[in-house]
């Protein structure tokens, strides 16, 4: 549930919707968001007939849970390695599962930018390897069109 409130900012969601999301029963889902309300992690208010959560940025810990969020994920190590890959990458993001906040263990990354596969390619393995999961890129020369894609989280 951590990666799904500290992986992307502005996170919201309801009981009903993370229960389906992380395939558990809504009651050890109410417990845990009752837990991360009572420590001052998530706030809840209401929207229409449903109780949604969110961050509370106020939090003291807010920012470390970020950063720690995401050397989990791998995304801090992963920027640096693919970005440093090119100096023709322009922007990068993470889209699907993980951007949802889901750690499925394949990281779906598109990169924009006059990239050739051949530059990226051969050094991805390394990458996987440094941050234990798959990643599938998808290669762009021009802007990421948002509406190919349900979730997208801009890491460049």
């Amino acid at each position: 549930m951590l990666l799904k409130f500290f992986s992307r900012p502005g996170v919201r969601a309801h009981l009903r919707g993370l229960a389906e999301e992380l395939c558990e029963s809504t009651n050890s889902v109410r417990l845990e968001l009752n837990k991360l309300e009572q420590v001052g992690l998530l706030k809840k208010e209401a929207e229409g007939q449903k109780i949604v959560y969110f961050v509370d940025v106020q939090n003291t810990f807010h920012t470390e849970l970020v950063k720690l969020v995401s050397k989990y994920l791998g995304f801090d190590q992963m920027i640096v390695d693919l970005s440093s890959m090119s100096s023709e990458i322009e922007k990068i993001y993470v889209v699907g599962d993980y951007a949802r906040g889901i750690d499925g263990g394949l990281i779906q990354v598109v990169i924009v930018g006059n990239i050739h596969a051949d530059e990226i390619y051969p050094k991805l393995k390394t990458i996987e390897t440094r941050v234990g999961r798959k990643i599938e890129l998808i290669l762009l020369k021009t802007e990421l069109n948002v509406s190919n894609f349900d979730n997208i989280l801009q890491l460049v």
